[in-house]
């Protein structure tokens, strides 16, 4: 049959969300935002987070590893015929309806685990500009949760990042890094770094990246990607020496069941 696609479905979510976008970076602050703005920026992130490849191949990849997890229990030799339907691996039309269901289910709820976040507007400049990649939502957690993952949305401690152009981009922080930073600012003063931030966060005004930052979030941009990244000057070195490093990171990452 033909191949279905959720992308013109789409267009009325990115249209929604592309005049708050201008605004941030017309006027090159947050400050500008309404509640409304804010609203559908966030419903605008959550479906970003759905829609991409990246998403559709976690739905893929799910029944490969049941069917590992259950071998492992079970052992290779095991008669697993009554839930064999459990390890078929949809195909790509059901894959979006998979995705198409899930956006219709979850989006306002996911979108909520973006608006309640700390929002930063992180800048850097044309000779560093941030990359962006086919899945451009990129998570990050400095917390150890071992044995547990920590890159979920909801997760205590998670960093997310989406780029809004080559020179400005979205961080969107756990609030409990905001406790953390009033507490550092009490204790080293309004000249510390973490009170140059707490002035971004509060005012809405870009926060400068250093290029280590601008390096880290390019870095997550690169790991998330699942086949491309772009870049407004042309230089993957970073993307290269990743890959030469990790050729895991050649598709996206996978959620793993144990």
């Amino acid at each position: 049959g033909s191949q279905l696609t959720i992308e013109p479905g789409l267009e009325r979510i990115e249209s929604m969300a592309k005049p708050a976008i201008q605004s941030i970076l017309e006027s090159d602050s947050l400050a500008v935002q309404s509640s409304e703005d804010k609203a559908k920026l966030s419903i605008f992130l959550a479906v970003q987070f759905f829609r991409t490849k990246w998403f559709r191949e976690q739905f893929r990849s799910m029944p490969r590893q049941l069917e590992r997890v259950m071998r492992q229990k079970e052992g290779d030799d095991a008669d697993l015929s009554g839930i064999a339907d459990y390890f078929r691996v949809p195909d790509d039309n059901e894959l979006v309806v998979h995705t198409h269901n899930f956006i219709q289910r979850h989006s306002e709820e996911f979108a909520k685990q973006f608006a309640n976040k700390v929002w930063v507007l992180a800048a850097t400049d044309s000779k560093i500009p941030f990359l962006i990649g086919d899945h451009p939502i990129g998570l990050q957690n400095r917390t150890d949760m071992e044995p547990f993952g920590n890159l979920g949305l909801a997760v205590k401690g998670i960093d997310i990042y989406f780029p809004l152009s080559p020179r400005r981009a979205l961080a969107m922080w756990c609030p409990s890094l905001l406790q953390s930073l009033q507490g550092a600012t009490q204790v080293f003063g309004t000249s510390s770094e973490a009170s140059q931030i707490l002035a971004a966060v509060e005012s809405g005004r870009p926060l400068q990246y250093s290029p280590a930052n601008v390096m880290n979030f390019n870095s997550l941009q690169i790991a998330h990607a699942e086949r491309f990244v772009f870049s407004a000057v042309d230089d993957f070195s970073l993307a290269k020496t990743m890959l030469a490093e990790h050729p895991a990171l050649r598709s996206g990452p996978r959620g793993r069941m144990t």
